[in-house]
């Protein structure tokens, strides 16, 4: 069973994508802390979705309370995206989450397809109308 430091050493370099929105994603979500889910509404559009296994909700403030339960019920929680591809408002990843759950290691290989926001302020804003 791995420990905390060796959880915190499977780190390795994010990969590099060019769309600056999708690099921003990664960047984001791989650096994720507590006090970055205030960035929240510069990432989501209000009308955002979010569906995994366990949830399916709309709007930003339902999207930073399952954020918000992740840091309260996990210990040293952390997304690694793997892959990525990209094109138009259409963007998919996989993805990797780690964390300890009452001292056990918790593992699960993930996949999102997210939906940019095109016609939101700026045009090709990195806002996402969807995530899951």
């Amino acid at each position: 069973m791995p420990s905390l430091a060796e959880l915190k050493d499977r780190q390795r370099p994010a990969p590099r994508h060019a769309d600056a929105r999708v690099q921003k994603l990664i960047h984001f979500f791989e650096q994720l802390q507590l006090a970055d889910l205030a960035q929240l509404p510069r990432l989501y559009t209000p009308e955002a979705y979010f569906k995994d296994p366990f949830h399916s909700v709309q709007g930003v403030a339902e999207i930073d309370a399952i954020f918000r339960r992740m840091f309260t019920n996990l210990q040293a929680p952390r997304f690694t995206v793997h892959s990525v591809i990209a094109e138009g408002a259409q963007c998919f990843m996989t993805w990797d989450f780690d964390a300890l759950r009452n001292g056990r290691p918790l593992h699960i290989h993930g996949s999102s397809h997210l939906l940019f926001d095109l016609q939101g302020p700026g045009g090709a804003a990195p806002r996402l109308l969807g995530r899951g």
